[in-house]
This record gives structure tokens, C-alpha cells and sequence, in this order.
């Protein structure tokens, strides 16, 4: 089964959710400590933040979580490559999990995409360079 790794504060309330919800669809899985960025992004992160680039592309200035979280995703995507995790899930700890999701995941449909990144949202699912997608089944 794919490895799946939820980002989230140390100790944060929503751990237990999520925790609850991965149990009750037996998927296994791995929290990853975000950074914490609440009271300021601390000195050891700030080079690497390019808040102007930011400013520019988004329109206005991001917010400290938005930086946090940024630098979470990061710092995983480093942890993947240092310990050749090729594929994986990645979800924050208020994703809103599915019997569609478990499906996707349990059956692993997520190979048969054929992307190098798939976006999943409540809304739809983005894939980039898919060969195919699996519209009007709940899942994509």
C-alpha cells in the first residue's frame, strides 16, 4: 500500500480526528510535524522564504500559516527524497476523508492515472499529464 503522510502541528485537537477516520477506513498511516509558523516564521526558515516572489504571484501577502504550511510541504518532500519514498499521499489534518478516498486508496486506482501529481479537493480533482481520469465515479 502507498505510504501516506498527514501534516500536522504537534499536538494539535485535530490529530485525534483524523487519526479516528484513517482507523475506521484501515489505512495506515504517518503524521509529519508542520512547522510552526503562528508567532513568525522562525530565523532558521526565513531565507528560505521568498516573500516578494510570493507577493507577486499571489496578489497580496501570504500569512504565516500559509508560510508554515508551505514549509511543512517542503520539508516532507525532502524527507521523501532522502529516504527514496517515490510515491506517497500527503494530506493535511483537516482533510475531510471519503469512502471514496479508501477506495481509491485500498484498490489503489491512484496507479492507473498515470500522473506525476494528482490534486484532490472537495471540489475536483486536478491531475497533471494523466492519461486518463475516473470522472463521475466520486473519485479522480
Amino acid at each position: 500500500m502507498i505510504k501516506i503522510f498527514i501534516i500536522s502541528l504537534a499536538g494539535s485537537d485535530r490529530r485525534d480526528t483524523i487519526s479516528k477516520k484513517m482507523a475506521e477506513y484501515d489505512l495506515p498511516f504517518e503524521f509529519f510535524d508542520a512547522v510552526d509558523c503562528r508567532q513568525g516564521v522562525p530565523d532558521q526558515y526565513e531565507p528560505l522564504v521568498d516573500r516578494e516572489t510570493a507577493r507577486k504571484r499571489m496578489n497580496r501577502t501570504l500569512a504565516n500559516g500559509e508560510i508554515g504550511c508551505a514549509l511543512s510541504h517542503r520539508f516532507l518532500y525532502e524527507k521523501m527524497i532522502a529516504e527514496n519514498i517515490k510515491h506517497a499521499i500527503i494530506l493535511e489534518d483537516d482533510a475531510q476523508l471519503t469512502d471514496a478516498f479508501a477506495h481509491i486508496v485500498h484498490n489503489e486506482i491512484y496507479e492507473t492515472v498515470g500522473a506525476d501529481l494528482v490534486l484532490f479537493s472537495h471540489l475536483a480533482g486536478i491531475s497533471r499529464g494523466a492519461s486518463q481520469t475516473h470522472n463521475g465515479t466520486g473519485y479522480y
